[in-house]
């Protein structure tokens, strides 16, 4: 029997339904007890073992059920220590490739879509840097482009350069700026800061979809009067197939 907490990410709801049977989604603890498998949300639990945008305790769930695999998104100490303590298999599907790259995919569709709502214009001759060489980066390049020419790509891996510079994609060494409209990051650490704003276009749109502290710095973004867009859990904007890619993903990890 497989347990789904239930939060307000509808992304598992969706993915519930996915299993037609066998499944309990819920936001109540003593629901689960009769699971051996728990499904996580993707922040997974905090330092005092609470789930993620949930009032469960993870152990209220494991002092009432047989609980043998927990499978998350983000694993931190906490997560580890009372899966070894308790003899518990502890899996990330964020580790998964086919998940990564699914999300990938969804992430560069909804990011797409933001960007062409932004825009009066079509952004066909458009010049637009992508900062990051990862699923998410490769997938928003293979996204646009099919609607645009002006594509560059940095990334500070020498590998990936190399790889980059093989499949014929323009690399750009964040030296020439002031020629973008558009700057998409897909990193969690400063890539542009202080006077590197300075060599920004005045309108020029930052769209950033990493986590903290982001590819762009916040307050020398403000300093230069820029607005970055932070744009966080694109997946979640099309659930049911991102639920969708979660299930399938789950089911091949545990079956």
């Amino acid at each position: 029997m497989i347990g789904i907490v239930k939060t307000s990410d509808k992304r598992f709801l969706y993915m519930s339904t996915y299993f037609k049977e066998g499944v309990i989604y819920s936001d109540k603890a003593l629901d689960f007890k009769d699971i051996d498998t728990l499904i996580l949300p993707i922040g997974g639990v905090d330092r005092f073992l609470f789930v993620k945008d949930s009032t469960i305790n993870l152990n209220e769930i494991l002092n009432n059920s047989n609980v043998k695999t927990i499978i998350a998104g983000k694993i931190n100490e906490d997560l580890k220590n009372i899966c070894q303590n308790d003899d518990i298999k502890l899996l990330s599907y964020l580790d998964d490739p086919f998940y990564a790259w699914e999300n990938a995919k969804l992430t560069s569709y909804v990011l797409l879509k933001k960007i062409l709502n932004d825009f009066d214009d079509s952004i066909i001759n458009l010049n637009i840097l992508i900062l990051g060489s990862g699923y998410c980066a490769r997938a928003i390049y293979h996204m646009l482009k099919n609607i645009n020419k002006n594509l560059s790509i940095y990334c500070k891996d020498r590998h990936d350069i190399k790889e980059l510079y093989c499949k014929g994609i323009e690399y750009e060494d964040l030296n020439n700026l002031s020629k973008y409209d558009i700057i998409i990051n897909t990193v969690d650490f400063n890539l542009i800061k202080g006077s590197m704003f300075s060599d920004l276009k005045y309108q020029v749109k930052l769209y950033d979809i990493a986590s903290y502290p982001y590819g762009f710095s916040l307050d020398d973004a403000s300093n230069y009067h820029f607005k970055v867009e932070i744009l966080p859990k694109l997946p979640s904007l099309v659930p049911r197939e991102a639920g969708q890619v979660l299930y399938l993903t789950i089911k091949k990890m545990i079956w």
